[in-house]
C-alpha cells in the first residue's frame, strides 16, 4: 500500500450484523468497526448488505431480541 491509504477491508452481510448481535467473532469485528470509525480501515460492503442488515434488523426488533436503544447506540 501507498503511505497515507488505508487498508480497506469488505464485510458481507454476517460481518456487517455482529457490530449488532453479539456472537461468536463478534469482539473482533467490534474492533474493525472501531478502527473504521477511527479512519484506521475503510469498510467496503455491497448494496445489498445494506438492505440485508436493514431487513435482518427489523426482524429482530419486531422480535423484541435486540431493543430500540442498542440499535440507536450502534449507529
Amino acid at each position: 500500500m501507498k503511505p497515507g491509504m488505508n487498508k480497506r477491508l469488505y464485510l458481507d452481510t454476517s460481518a456487517f450484523f455482529k457490530e449488532y448481535h453479539d456472537e461468536e467473532g463478534s469482539d473482533h469485528l467490534h474492533g474493525i468497526f472501531k478502527q473504521a470509525k477511527n479512519g484506521g480501515v475503510i469498510l467496503c460492503i455491497s448494496i445489498i448488505t445494506i438492505s440485508e442488515v436493514l431487513n435482518a434488523l427489523d426482524k429482530i426488533r419486531k422480535r423484541q431480541i435486540i431493543s430500540e436503544s442498542k440499535m440507536s447506540d450502534n449507529c
